[in-house]
């Protein structure tokens, strides 16, 4: 793996984006993209609301970075004007009988969305899942509302295995959450 990656797209709107790995670099720009993620009514695993410490931070990116030089997992953040705007992530499952299986997480500044950025960032996380030794299917869960991302996932060629009722809480609100898959 070639850890200076990056490329170039255009998207929707004519902006250029670069996507790269992440690097300690890019701590302050995580830290407010992060925050601000949090402020939104999104379908992240964030905390809703919670503001992001420096130390914690740094300490996510670290392992991320080191994680990623590894080979042990795979992300490729977003950048816009050098501010990170989005980010998609490829985790393996770490039990012996699921070592094939990574899940997929997504998180796009609200200003980006709907503006092809999800569908470049998983189309290039997919292609470069091959780096992540053995993964053989890859895992997801959507909230039902969001059917943006649902659209894009199942354009992407995942696949819907099931429903968990109320398996995702914001503050005090429930949805279902949908498991997707797809074998590569």
């Amino acid at each position: 793996m070639d850890l200076n990656y990056k490329k170039e797209i255009t998207i929707k709107d004519g902006r250029k984006v670069i996507l790269r790995y992440p690097k300690m670099q890019d701590i302050a720009s995580l830290m407010n993209f992060v925050n601000k993620i949090t402020q939104e009514n999104t379908f992240t695993n964030f905390i809703k609301g919670k503001k992001y410490s420096l130390a914690e931070e740094t300490k996510y990116l670290k392992n991320m970075v080191k994680n990623l030089q590894l080979g042990k997992q795979l992300h490729i953040a977003a950048y816009n004007d050098n501010q990170y705007i989005g980010k998609a992530d490829l985790i393996p499952h770490n039990t012996p009988s699921e070592k094939h299986i990574a899940s997929l997480g997504i998180a796009l500044d609200k200003d980006f969305r709907g503006l092809w950025l999800g569908t470049y960032l998983l189309q290039e996380l997919i292609s470069q899942a091959h780096f992540l030794k053995g993964i053989k299917i890859i895992v997801l869960t959507a909230a039902v509302q969001n059917q943006p991302a649902i659209k894009l996932y199942s354009r992407l060629g995942f696949k819907k295995y099931g429903l968990l009722p109320k398996g995702h809480v914001v503050g005090d609100k429930f949805y279902d959450l949908i498991n997707m898959y797809l074998n590569i």
